[in-house]
Parts: C-alpha cells; structure tokens; sequence
C-alpha cells in the first residue's frame, strides 16, 4: 500500500488527550497509549488491547537499570521499577514509589537529563537520588508560580526548555531561568495545549 495514506487501525475511545509513550517489549517495538480512564498497549505484531490492571502511565524513562513513571490516577507518586517493564507498575511484588509531598502538584513529567533523573510537577522539579541505598529518594531543587504545561517539556543539548503559565524557562539540572526573548513572543498566547519538540538544534 502506499506509505502516505492513513490507515484505520482500530477503534479506541479516551476521555482526555492520551499520552503516547514508545518502549521495547520482549524487544518488540510498542507503544503505550494512556489517559485517565485507558491504558492501550500497541506491538508492532498484534492489534491493540487495552490493559485493565497497570495505573494509566503519562510518562516514563530509564536510568540505572530502574524504570521510572508517574501516573494519571495518583499524580502525588512517582513509580519505579526494576524489571524496566511498564507493565509490572502498580504491582507489590515488582514495583514500589516515592510520595512527592513538597507541595508543588502532581508529578507531571519524570525525565532523564544530565546523568540524573528529574520530576517535573505543577509548579516545581524534584531531582530523585537514584543512588541511594534502599529505595531512591526525591529532592526539591525548583517551585515556581507558574504552573508548567508537561508536554512542552524537552531536553535540548545542555539545558531543557518548558513552558508555564508565566513564561519559558531553562533548567540545566540545578537552576531554573527565565528565557525572556521566547516569554514575550508567547506574551498573549494560550499554551494551556501547547506542545513542543526539538529537532536539529531548535526548539
């Protein structure tokens, strides 16, 4: 068939504006497709189906052989797990979290930059101690008043952009600043569903 037609897969139904988050199963491309109310796995092999005991993840990555998540129901947590299969998040026997409790709002973003694990949240970052001894452990290193928008979120080289209510921002893994040229060309824009990539050096 031609590669530029769109194709009708399957029928799937979310109450909010799914996240789509790529990752390997038994080294099988897949992709998860969650929101508030679905968790859909989709491999490269099979048709899509809906998973019904797995919390509804809205982001994840890897680092030090634990696979980190935050999730849509208890945004309050960010799960971890070393069996580096999303699928296992939420179950006792092989995943555990951390309560992000410092008061800046649920854990929106969990990213890897720099060598370290970061939470983006609401209104602020924590950095997860991912050495320590019996379970990793979250640091607050930012709270801002402007609430930050998850998918705007994106490592670009030595710093990562984000935008919130109240501008953009880089963070270089300890300090956040304001980038006041990006800020007033958003001046009178509604980024309440913006959304950002970056691509050969732009954001």
């Amino acid at each position: 068939s031609n590669t530029n037609e769109l194709t009708w897969v399957y029928e799937l139904e979310f109450d909010t504006i799914p996240a789509v988050l790529e990752y390997k199963k038994d080294d099988v491309d897949s992709i998860l497709i969650s929101s508030t109310n679905k968790l859909v796995v989709w491999t490269t092999d099979q048709v899509p189906y809906e998973i019904t005991d797995v919390p509804t993840i809205t982001s994840m990555c890897e680092y030090n052989d634990t696979l980190y998540c935050t999730i849509a129901t208890e945004s309050e947590k960010l799960w971890y797990t070393e069996s580096l299969d999303p699928l296992n998040i939420g179950k006792d026997e092989f995943s555990d979290y951390i309560v992000l409790d410092a008061g800046i709002g649920g854990g929106c973003k969990v990213l890897q930059f720099n060598e370290s694990v970061y939470v983006f949240c609401d209104y602020g970052i924590y950095r997860v101690n991912t050495y320590a001894q019996d379970q990793p452990t979250v640091r607050l290193i930012y709270s801002g008043t402007g609430r930050i928008n998850p998918d705007t979120i994106m490592a670009c080289g030595t710093h990562v952009l984000f935008v919130s209510t109240d501008g953009v921002y880089k963070f270089n893994g300890d300090t956040v600043l304001k980038v006041d040229e990006l800020t007033d060309l958003l001046q009178n824009a509604d980024n309440t569903y913006a959304t950002a990539t970056y691509f050969h050096g732009c954001y």
